[in-house]
């Protein structure tokens, strides 16, 4: 249907039948009667398809919807379209076709929206605030909420990695038997080793420790430690 406008007006009536189902055709010939050599334009038999679609359903029932949209665990953004589309089956008011349906919608939204702080910033705002105004206070509020929870958890998540790398540590209830401390392995130790074949001297916990031999046959030096009262 490119450039429709252009076409007359019996090209144009030729052209929206082919695009909507045979249901439809049926609806704008039997119930409606719409004929195909019709006088009215193409926007006149849209508007009268709208009529009959919307009276399909009671305009009390639907205006009761409307009224009792809540947002229910969904997005700001997917309440707003559902919010709409509701809007489009009501006659909202009588009145000026822009501000007095404008009015009821802020209304609406107000009213519908779960969050009690975003609530709170919705009240305080101008008296004069228009729709749009409100609904991009709305998606700025959700889109800082989920920032600033995605910067909350990260310290958690961290926590929690680090705590199982620690429960999973094979050293954390070893003793180390160069300075018997516990929570690591000798051979990782940062005191330092004791070397035997340098003397008792070369580990600071020794420093005090003296050095003989039990007998000439004894291979390797027998350390006694002395203490000072």
């Amino acid at each position: 249907m490119v450039d429709l406008q252009k076409l007359a007006r019996e090209k144009q009536l030729i052209q929206l039948r082919m695009s909507v189902s045979l249901d439809v055709q049926r609806i704008l010939k039997h119930t409606l009667g719409i004929a195909h050599d019709t006088l009215l334009t193409v926007d006149e038999v849209l508007d009268e398809l709208q009529k009959h679609l919307k009276n399909q359903r009671n305009e009390a029932l639907r205006q009761r919807e409307l009224l009792c949209c809540k947002q229910e665990g969904e997005t700001f953004s997917d309440f707003y379209v559902r919010l709409k589309d509701l809007a489009e089956e009501v006659d909202l008011c009588s009145g000026d076709p822009v501000t007095c349906a404008e009015a009821q919608l802020k209304m609406i939204l107000l009213m519908g929206v779960k969050n009690e702080e975003l609530v709170q910033h919705l009240i305080s705002m101008h008296a004069d605030a228009s729709l749009q105004e409100m609904v991009t206070c709305c998606r700025s509020f959700e889109a800082t909420k989920d920032a600033a929870s995605a910067i909350h958890s990260s310290p958690s998540q961290l926590c929690a990695v680090s705590s199982y790398k620690r429960k999973q540590c094979p050293a954390k209830d070893v003793t180390c038997n160069s300075c018997h401390k516990m929570g690591h392995l000798t051979k990782v130790c940062r005191s330092g080793k004791l070397d035997y074949s340098k003397g008792p001297a070369s580990h600071p916990k020794y420093k005090n420790c003296r050095c003989v031999s039990a007998d000439s046959k004894t291979p390797h030096p027998v350390c006694i430690l002395l203490t000072y009262s």
